[in-house]
Order: C-alpha cells, then structure tokens, then sequence
C-alpha cells in the first residue's frame, strides 16, 4: 500500500496501509541514523519494513530490528 509521513504529538511517523486495510505505523526516522524511512520496503507476510537506505527491517508490530543490523549500508556495503 501507499506511505505517507505525518507529524502526530511532534513526533514524525510513517503510516501505510497492508493489502488486508490493516494499518501500520512506525518512526519516520531510523532510530540509528535519523534517516528517512520513508520509501522502505514493507514486506506484509513478515509485518516488516526495510529501511531503504541502511537495510535494516523493522518489526511493524512493535518496532523492533527484525534480523541483522544494518546489513547494507551505502557506499561501504554490509557491516
């Protein structure tokens, strides 16, 4: 489904919406790095999203690093 960020309680939050109508919501910001998750790859069987930049996935259910950290990061490739 589509992303869309938000700004809820000051906080910057990224929503989408699973092909079942569930909804999902998780920082809009990679709690390592600050970067933009927007655009990250949600994968719905998991109930993940793939940080687009570094990777990493993230548990849409309680956020949590879901496998390795930070497996590809730009330029140097995987820690």
């Amino acid at each position: 489904g589509r992303q869309q960020d938000a700004l809820i309680s000051g906080a910057a939050v990224l929503c989408g919406r699973f092909s079942n109508g569930k909804v999902w919501a998780i920082s809009a910001k990679n709690s390592a790095t600050g970067t933009e998750m927007y655009g990250g790859q949600v994968d719905e069987a998991a109930q993940t999203l793939r940080d687009p930049q570094w990777g990493t996935q993230y548990s849409l259910v309680d956020g949590q690093v879901v496998g390795k950290w930070c497996p590809s990061p730009p330029i140097i490739g995987g820690l």
